[in-house]
């Protein structure tokens, strides 16, 4: 009897001890299980040289020390997400100041202008996040384009695929939240650009940087934003073709202008948004490179013919260091068209064709200021006008100060104006040197060329290619 109620003792001691091994074991996996999935440890960083697009937020005097406060039009992203959102505060202040050259000065001056030709030399030193965090930055500041040109078929363009119109929309999605930055900026500064307009015609004026002024602050120190852990399989499609009709959005690395290129020479180009497939997986991360080729260049000519600029890339390819660790395709060729640009309205105005080709745009609003000059000129021309009494010619005559006044203020100012009130035949000789020199600037001389600086902001439309990546 002892016997028989040890054994079945020790049979249940045995089969609880069974169970509880095997439900171990069960829960052992399952938390294992989440884990069994490898990962990669990625590195956040913007590196030096990626350009911060910023806009000013309100005027800055021309004083040296003189704080500048703005905001960043553009987002900015490391490898596969965004670190700086569009709107984050950008603080800085004025270094020194740069002089022109003796040709600017001299050209400032005799249309009237005796006030110094200087440039503010800025650089931003912090951003500030929208949750108080401040992080410093050191960076080298340059004047920055005001307007993106884009390729237009108008309304005849066939109807677009699935894939391009997710792309526009995307797109529309993308220059919506610019432009909300832009528009929360520069309602403001309207009156500003009126005085501006105004104090332009005195010989000497107060100087300062308009609100809405854009910059591009070139990093000349990474900033560190730590690592993260990312599934392998989100990266599987990594360094794969990148889908027809795709927008890639990215940034020059070269200098192009259509005076100095030539047929063939190398342009390169990264990438300042990553590249992401259909299914949101990463293809390209931000910081992958396209190259490919100048196949036009035709520099301005006489009587206002502008230049012309056109490139095509052929290449993409990842960061190789990432290539290699995952063993992906390093490269795909391709075929890339510019389907947009930033420019400077200062710099003059840019079309883009069907091709991908850029040329200076020869508006024929440009005849209009020859025009209007070389009228008012010939009206101050006129010496003394007779006084007419209910359109009756009374035989007495009047000095024509008002033409003569205007006359002599289109060809040197308010300086102008005020000699040709006193002095008869200055007023008429200013009037037409001043509507010369309309003439040839808007209708002789040499058109615009088309330059693109180094860190100009691009938009490539890729097509597929059955090339084999290398």
């Amino acid at each position: 009897m002892i016997l028989s109620q040890k054994l079945h003792r020790a049979a249940a001691i045995f089969m609880l001890s069974s169970m509880l091994l095997v439900y171990s074991d069960a829960s052992l996996k399952a938390q294992t299980a989440p884990s069994s999935e490898s990962a990669v440890i990625q590195h956040l960083v913007v590196s030096e040289g990626v350009p911060l697009h910023v806009i000013l937020t309100g005027k800055v005097r021309f004083k040296r020390g003189e704080p500048v406060h703005g905001r960043l039009v553009e987002p900015v992203f490391a490898f596969d997400r965004e670190v700086l959102p569009e709107g984050t505060q950008v603080v800085g202040h004025i270094t020194e100041f740069s002089s022109a050259s003796r040709l600017v000065r001299f050209t400032s001056m005799a249309s009237g202008n005796f006030t110094p030709v200087r440039e503010p030399q800025l650089t931003f030193d912090s951003l500030i996040l929208k949750d108080g965090t401040t992080i410093p930055i050191l960076t080298r500041v340059t004047p920055g384009a005001n307007n993106v040109v884009r390729f237009s078929a108008g309304a005849s363009e066939e109807k677009k695929s699935k894939i391009a119109t997710a792309t526009e929309m995307a797109r529309q999605q993308i220059d919506a939240k610019k432009r909300a930055v832009i528009d929360a900026i520069k309602g403001p500064g309207k009156m500003d650009r009126v005085k501006e307009e105004m104090w332009s015609f005195a010989p000497w004026h107060p100087q300062y940087l308009p609100s809405a002024s854009r910059f591009n602050a070139k990093l000349t120190a990474p900033i560190d934003f730590g690592d993260i852990s990312i599934p392998t399989s989100e990266l599987a499609d990594l360094g794969t073709q990148p889908a027809a009709d795709s927008i890639v959005a990215a940034r020059l690395i070269p200098t192009l202008d259509s005076r100095t290129a030539s047929h063939g020479n190398e342009v390169q180009a990264l990438l300042t948004r990553p590249l992401f497939s259909a299914d949101h997986h990463l293809i390209f991360p931000e910081g992958s490179r396209l190259s490919g080729t100048v196949v036009q260049a035709q520099a301005a000519r006489h009587w206002h013919r502008g230049g012309k600029l056109a490139f095509m890339f052929t290449r993409m390819e990842l960061p190789e260091a990432l290539a290699r660790q995952l063993d992906a395709p390093k490269a795909q060729h391709l075929e890339g068209r510019l389907d947009g640009v930033e420019v400077d309205n200062k710099t003059g105005a840019v079309q883009l064709d069907e091709e991908g080709g850029a040329a200076a745009d020869s508006s024929k609003k440009r005849f209009i200021m020859p025009a209007i000059t070389t009228m008012l000129a010939m009206n101050g021309s006129e010496g003394a006008e007779p006084v007419r009494v209910h359109h009756i010619p009374t035989g007495a005559t009047r000095n024509n100060f008002g033409p003569r006044i205007i006359s002599g203020g289109i060809g040197f100012g308010l300086i102008g104006s005020a000699m040709s009130r006193f002095l008869g035949p200055v007023g008429p000789f200013l009037g037409f040197y001043g509507a010369g020199r309309s003439i040839y600037s808007n209708i002789i001389g040499p058109g615009q060329e088309v330059t693109f600086p180094a860190d100009t902001a691009i938009e490539i439309r890729l097509s597929g290619s059955s090339a084999t990546p290398k």
